[in-house]
């Protein structure tokens, strides 16, 4: 089931589940996909929050130390400061640690970035 970025209750328990150091990560991740792409959707899928607006847009994973945010077509942004990690074909992703503060605004334009992306991209995504 797929609903509207900010309400699924599945989604809300994955983050309310989380340690408190990853919760405060998550949820400022989640208000920020919401407030960028207000008609994104979300559910989970491979064991995690999977944000979806014309395809498949970002997740989040927790990790032991750190929470990533990975974004499905992350090779094909513009990544100036050198943040997004991977060297898959296209998956690529930002880690935050425990504890850290989100890189607000680093996060709001990748998604944005994302979003037009999917918006502008010919690839059919599972």
């Amino acid at each position: 089931m797929t609903i509207r970025s900010g309400s699924h209750p599945d989604v809300t328990a994955f983050i309310e589940n989380l340690p408190p150091s990853q919760r405060r990560i998550a949820e400022t991740l989640r208000q920020i996909v919401v407030e960028v792409v207000p008609d994104s959707t979300e559910s989970i899928k491979w064991g995690r929050p999977v944000f979806e607006s014309n395809g498949l847009l970002c997740y989040v994973a927790p990790a032991m130390h750190h929470l990533s945010i990975g974004f499905y077509l992350g090779a094909y942004l513009n990544d100036p400061e050198g943040l997004l990690r991977g060297e898959g074909k296209q998956l690529r992703h930002l880690v935050i640690a425990n504890g850290e503060s989100v890189p607000e605004a680093v996060v709001r334009e990748l998604i944005s970035a994302a979003a037009n992306l999917n918006r502008s991209s010919d690839t059919t995504q599972v």
